[in-house]
């Protein structure tokens, strides 16, 4: 099934009511890895928040626009919080989309479920590290 694409409203007021849509599909995933140099779950446990929603934002928004920049969402990004909007607003609608789409979809199956996190190198005997979930 192909990857539909949904409104995105928030950068309409500063591109003079230009319609945009967001669009995880395979190309905007691999876009946005080769852009930040690492997937979507390592970037958000760094919390970068400010480089994963312009790199998501941008992934998303570019199949409308080839052209389109990171430098380019990043600047609709501080016309959106200039005038008294949150970066997590753009943050949250990308990620909804993205996770409709199937886009964050665990690389994990039911079946991997009971089995044992793999040891990294190096590290056996140690005590687990414990893992953080983005905040949203």
């Amino acid at each position: 099934m192909a990857v539909q694409k949904v409104p995105f409203t928030l950068f309409e007021k500063y591109e003079n009511g230009r319609k945009r849509s967001l669009k995880f599909d395979t190309n905007a995933l691999a876009d946005f890895e080769q852009e930040v140099g690492m997937g979507f779950p390592t970037l958000m446990a760094s919390r970068a928040v400010f480089a994963a929603t312009r790199a998501l934002a941008w992934s998303g928004l570019k199949h409308g626009d080839r052209a389109l920049t990171l430098s380019a969402v990043g600047e609709l990004i501080q016309r959106y919080m200039d005038d008294e909007h949150e970066i997590t607003d753009i943050l949250q609608v990308c990620m909804k989309v993205a996770q409709e789409q199937g886009a964050l979809k665990s690389l994990r199956t039911d079946e991997d479920e009971d089995a044992p996190e793999p040891t990294p190198r190096g590290t056996e005997g140690n005590a687990p590290r414990p893992t953080t979930e983005p905040t949203l």
